[in-house]
């Protein structure tokens, strides 16, 4: 552990590109709090539905 910190710090310029590649591909395949959140709010969308068609669910709007 302490080699790869030390490696770190004898490069910083190339530290410093890795980490912004590392923020890029992060952002691109959209691992961010607000990705996270979409992906929750579709997956619960997507369960209610199911529920909603299997009978189990009343829906919101008739209630």
């Amino acid at each position: 552990m302490r080699e790869a910190v030390a490696a770190l710090g004898a490069n910083p310029a190339g530290t410093t590109e890795r980490i912004r590649r590392a923020q890029r591909e992060l952002v691109l395949k959209d691992l961010t709090t607000r990705g996270f959140a979409r992906q929750h709010v579709m997956l619960t969308h997507q369960m209610l539905h199911k529920a909603e068609s299997s009978g189990r669910v009343e829906s919101l709007a008739r209630a």
